[in-house]
């Protein structure tokens, strides 16, 4: 069997760092995150934290269960949203777009206007009715450096449907763009971000935020307004956390936070990661229940190294975090199940496996205790993994290359 690569693996953010993980992705390292604009914390010192080491157990079967499908063009998935437990999406190459109205036993592609050589990177929906996705087109990647001395090989799209996906309407097209998400609070509201490609030796681009207040029909470009020094190819921006109307979160290429309250006129650094910048790279992040942030990442084995470490980083009380590391592992995704039982995608490395060094296995691991133990769920040496999302407890999804889509329920 194949193995998998941690470049296709964490791509799906696509996501390797920089096409990836992508994704500004965080959070709130000293801001509570609340309507009312709280900040509790001091923002601009470093992170405090406690950094455990965490173990895979060997021979726990999990509480889990999966079922698997495969997309009839097996094409590498990068997006997926989930409207209600029967209805979801998933996109990724060659332009692939699907959907299922029952539950994920059948999947429609969906035929888009745009060139096959693009890839759905973000997909949102704020009812069955009305979605947004990201489309980009990367040509001339066989070009050493074609991003700096070409940019305008990369092209992204905004498309916007209203009838269900039946029909989709481009909304934003540019080039020299490489846009990784979009979001959006309501029907009128939504964000999407990324970089803005420059011809210029240089190590970063430029970061691009764009607000819509009227259902994508008029962007206001907010990049001049963005916090921090930039998206860059290694860590642009590929997340953004907005839960209310002019309100968002966003980070930066060194690990800052930033929030806006104002719909992106000015940002506020309100924490950092608590992240090693010349090792690590936590990219997803999100909210538990409890409205305390979480991210995941690692350190991914680069510059000559066979090393690989997942991190799960939680915030406790009192503006502290928690950085749980997994040795041999990377974590590209996660779902809070509960407060304390956490689901997980990414990579692991056999430590029997003496081939190349960016060998990997697909993973989906189970923590019951807040990130201390792990117990593997899946493990596919054909399989790589970089997205997933929960729908509500009963059911969390998980997408991957070779158009891999799988659905978790407990036992």
């Amino acid at each position: 069997m194949r193995r998998i690569t941690l470049y296709v693996l964490v791509s799906v953010f696509t996501f390797v760092i920089g096409v990836a993980l992508t994704t500004f992705d965080f959070f709130r390292r000293y801001a509570h995150w609340s309507d009312d604009s709280t900040i509790t914390c001091s923002a601009i010192q470093p992170p405090q934290y406690q950094t455990i080491e965490s173990t895979i157990l060997k021979g726990v079967t999990s509480s889990w269960k999966f079922d698997e499908i495969t997309t009839a063009g097996k094409e590498n998935l990068h997006a997926i949203k989930f409207i209600n437990a029967n209805e979801g999406w998933v996109g990724g190459s060659n332009a692939a777009l699907y959907k299922t109205t029952n539950t994920g036993k059948e999947w429609q592609k969906i035929p888009l206007d745009i060139p096959l050589e693009s890839d759905i990177l973000s997909i949102s929906f704020v009812n069955s009715s009305t979605g947004w996705l990201v489309a980009k087109a990367e040509y001339n990647r066989s070009i050493r450096g074609y991003r700096f001395d070409h940019p305008d090989s990369v092209q992204s799209w905004l498309l916007n449907t209203t009838d269900g996906g039946k029909t989709w309407q481009t909304q934003y097209y540019e080039k020299s763009l490489d846009i990784r998400r979009v979001q959006f609070v309501d029907e009128r509201e939504g964000w999407a971000i990324g970089s803005k490609l420059v011809k210029a030796e240089q190590e970063f681009d430029k970061d691009f935020v764009i607000r819509t207040t009227d259902g994508g029909r008029h962007w206001t470009d907010l990049s001049a307004n963005a916090a921090g020094k930039g998206g860059g190819y290694w860590d642009s921006s590929t997340n953004i956390l907005a839960t209310a109307p002019s309100n968002a979160m966003t980070r930066d290429s060194v690990g800052k936070l930033y929030r806006t309250t104002n719909g992106g006129k000015s940002w506020t650094q309100v924490g950092s990661l608590p992240e090693e910048r010349s090792e690590e790279f936590l990219g997803r992040f999100e909210l538990t229940g409890g409205n305390r942030m979480w991210a995941v990442g690692g350190k991914y084995g680069m510059f000559g190294t066979r090393d690989m470490t997942g991190i799960l980083a939680r915030m406790d009380s009192g503006c502290f975090w928690r950085k749980y590391t997994v040795r041999r592992a990377y974590f590209a995704d996660a779902a809070f199940v509960s407060e304390n039982e956490i689901l997980a995608c990414g990579a692991i490395r056999d430590p029997d496996h003496n081939s190349a060094r960016w060998d990997s296995d697909g993973l989906i691991a189970n923590s019951t205790d807040g990130g201390a133990n792990w117990t593997i769920v899946y493990q596919s040496s054909d399989t790589g993994f970089g997205t997933m999302t929960k729908v509500d407890s009963q059911n969390i999804w998980v997408i991957g290359t070779g158009g891999v889509i799988v659905h978790l329920q407990p036992k």
